[in-house]
């Protein structure tokens, strides 16, 4: 695993995907975590700068669309949808 920190330092010329509904920042959603879900989307927003994206995903699943608002809410960054 690569901490965030590290993450940020390495980051140049890569893109970076939200993860979908099984990534962090749904579960933090899905979890009550608004604030830490906001907080750490603007971190990666910060250390990719043009290059996120928030994962969208339709199968079907369960947590899909529970996590979707606040993934495309509080931090604009481009949509990409799987």
């Amino acid at each position: 695993h690569v901490s965030l920190k590290d993450l940020g330092a390495l980051a140049g010329g890569l893109i970076a995907l939200t993860g979908g509904p099984d990534g962090t920042l749904a579960r933090m959603l899905r979890d009550g975590q608004a604030d830490a879900a906001e907080a750490l989307l603007k971190r990666l927003k910060t250390s990719f700068p043009g290059r996120l994206y928030v994962e969208l995903q339709r199968h079907d699943l369960p947590g899909e669309d529970a996590s979707e608002e606040g993934l495309i809410g509080p931090v604009p960054a481009p949509v990409g949808a799987g």
